[in-house]
């Protein structure tokens, strides 16, 4: 896009983002949808990481438009640096699904017949007959399993196969290893999602009212002060000073 003449611009970076505020605005956008947004703390320094948020938040108040990042659980490492950034933002969470509650179990299901469903194959796959050898080696991931049924079916139709079952899909599934790396930063997402108790709002509140009661016993009491014309109380020389001679 070329930029049109007008008043000088300091930067380049200074333009662009002028430019994009005035895109956004001429094309009445209302919501910027930025994928692989965790990309954005891939940064050395931290002050370099709250500049990128504190950039998205002054775009966002120019534009009038809603920005929504979508990426993994690093995301919520960038939203916390600022207290700002946490009122302005709000959290939609997909989660993976979780095999001990029944109604993921159903909607796994679902999915996975939907998706076997739309492999281009002469005869379709069995695939809901082992749902739960599906389930695990994906980690209730349907990206997992999506991706893991793409590399099946490219196989599948380079050696001119009519259909495939779970056992030429192993081949192609994720080892073992890499599921549990998966899933150990999936879990440590989680946690990280997890509210706060009440009691630990209150213990923080409780000792910033504390410390604010502290300073103010220690600090020293203070002067009074007269009025104009008045005398200080100070104590007065007695006798006359030729006597003291």
């Amino acid at each position: 896009m070329a930029l049109k003449p007008g008043a000088p611009q300091r930067t380049t970076t200074e333009a662009l983002r002028r430019t994009t505020e005035k895109c956004l605005k001429n094309r009445k956008t209302k919501v910027l949808i930025i994928d692989e947004a965790h990309h954005l703390l891939m940064v050395n320094n931290p002050k370099r990481l709250e500049f990128q948020f504190e950039a998205l938040k002054s775009l966002t108040i120019e534009s009038n438009v809603v920005i929504v990042l979508v990426g993994t659980y690093k995301l919520l490492a960038i939203r916390d640096q600022s207290g700002q950034l946490v009122r302005r933002s709000e959290v939609a969470h997909f989660p993976r699904y979780n095999l001990r509650q029944k109604e993921d179990q159903r909607n796994f299901l679902n999915a996975l017949v939907e998706l076997q469903r739309q492999l281009p194959l002469p005869v379709m796959p069995n695939l809901s007959a082992d749902v739960r050898y599906y389930f695990l080696k994906s980690g209730g991931s349907i990206g997992i399993l999506k991706d893991w049924l793409s590399r099946c079916l490219e196989h599948a139709i380079l050696r001119g196969m009519q259909t495939f079952d779970h056992i030429f899909a192993e081949k192609f599934a994720l080892s073992n290893k890499a599921l549990i790396t998966i899933l150990d930063e999936a879990i440590e997402g989680e946690i990280a999602l997890e509210d706060a108790s009440i009691d630990e709002v209150k213990e923080l509140l409780y000792r910033v009212a504390n410390r604010s009661k502290l300073v103010s016993l220690n600090e020293p009491a203070a002067k009074r002060a007269g009025k104009v014309g008045e005398r200080r109380p100070v104590r007065d020389k007695t006798g006359n000073s030729h006597d003291r001679k």
